[in-house]
């Protein structure tokens, strides 16, 4: 056999393993980016789950701290309508009183006790009555001492709604607070959100 028929038959043996050689890797590289597309696939549709799980627990705490806020809002103007109808019928209340004592139906005393010579001295009187005996004894107000006396009242009155309203208020925002609060949100502040 020549030279060139060896080299010829070397070549032609040698193409022939390239060339199964060559088929024989593409098919590994086939197979090897089909496994990688498998697992691209497998990853990025557990991501999209888990973003769409996330985006599902958002929305539904969106939801809830609407509905809290709504009924805390709802409860608030209860708790004003509440107040606000309170402190009408008080000034009626006062207003009617005040009416009574100036049309001269009511009138307002102060009773007091005196001592029968603070009673001389007042009166006048110089006989009957016993040094150092006490007398119950009722005075009334006078005009300017009613008007002092009706509008203390209307502030004690209104005070005293103000105290009420902001104690439950504040009792209220404080529920709404803790019913508001994120589960586990204390432990994930706690170890640096993780």
């Amino acid at each position: 056999m020549s030279a060139g028929i060896r080299i010829a038959i070397l070549l032609a043996v040698f193409a022939a393993g390239w060339v199964t050689n060559g088929w024989r890797l593409g098919e590994e590289a086939t197979q090897v980016a089909l496994t990688h597309q498998t697992e691209i696939t497998k990853l990025k549709k557990e991501h999209d789950d888990q973003v769409a799980s996330a985006t599902a627990a958002l929305l539904a705490a969106e939801r809830r701290a609407k509905d809290q806020a709504q009924g805390f809002q709802a409860t608030i103007a209860g708790l004003d309508a509440k107040l606000t109808k309170e402190k009408v019928d008080a000034e009626q209340t006062i207003a009617d009183l005040e009416r009574r004592v100036s049309a001269g139906t009511d009138r307002l005393r102060v009773q007091a006790r005196i001592t029968a010579d603070t009673l001389r001295s007042l009166a006048g009187l110089q006989a009957g009555a016993a040094p150092g005996v006490a007398y119950d004894a009722t005075v009334e107000l006078s005009p300017d001492a009613r008007q002092a006396y009706f509008s203390l009242k209307r502030g004690i009155a209104d005070d005293q709604r103000k105290i009420i309203g902001l104690q439950t208020y504040i009792t209220e925002a404080l529920q709404v607070a803790r019913v508001c609060a994120v589960p586990g949100a204390s432990h994930a502040a706690a170890t640096g959100g993780q």
